[in-house]
């Protein structure tokens, strides 16, 4: 009797294949890296953009709701257009971005960019320095619940250097595993993930 009850058991789960959970309501918003990060995130909306910048509209992304826990990754190639010089139009560009997007979705999580290894022929680490301190004084600033800003330097620095650690050739993006990492982090700064 019980080895018919496994059969039957068996025979159903092949029948009937097993239904894959679905994915956390997470948005991936971004430049390159989001374009890198997205096969390791398990996200319903994506929109990964190579040479993303805050100039685009990324408040007008479909499918974000009051569910959705937005994850922006942005702020490299804003360094080639932006520093100190110019943060006023910066920060205004983060303003609206956030701002929008804390009305819509649950939750925004802006993550800066990783340190810039040396000898980079166009990016320069001091300015991608300056602009993830910009976001995050942004941030800090707006004061809005849902929305805060983590950094990705302390995972690719140590001592104030840039670590060759998971990096590509390129200097400035990761590997698959340095990617995997990245995702473990971001994921662990979300709150309250269904």
């Amino acid at each position: 009797m019980l080895g018919r009850f496994l059969m039957v058991l068996l025979a159903s789960a092949w029948a009937w294949p097993v239904q894959a959970e679905p994915p956390p309501n997470i948005a991936l918003l971004g430049d390159s890296f989001a374009v890198g990060l997205a096969p390791f995130f398990k996200v319903r909306v994506r929109h990964a953009v190579i040479g993303g910048s805050v100039q685009y509209y990324w408040e007008d992304t479909p499918g974000i709701n009051n569910q959705t826990h937005v994850v922006v990754v942005l702020g490299t190639n804003d360094s080639l257009e932006y520093g100190l010089e110019n943060s006023v139009a910066y920060t205004h560009q983060v303003e609206r971005i956030v701002t929008h997007l804390v009305q819509r979705g649950r939750e925004v999580l802006w993550v800066g960019p990783p340190c810039i290894l040396p000898g980079h022929t166009t990016l320069s680490d001091d300015r991608v320095r300056e602009v993830d301190a910009l976001q995050e004084e942004t941030l800090s600033r707006l004061g809005l619940r849902q929305a805060r800003h983590v950094s990705l330097r302390p995972l690719t620095e140590r001592s104030g250097v840039c670590v060759t650690d998971n990096r590509e050739p390129d200097q400035v993006h990761f590997t698959a595993r340095g990617y995997e990492a990245v995702t473990r982090f971001i994921l662990s700064q979300l709150r309250s993930l269904p």
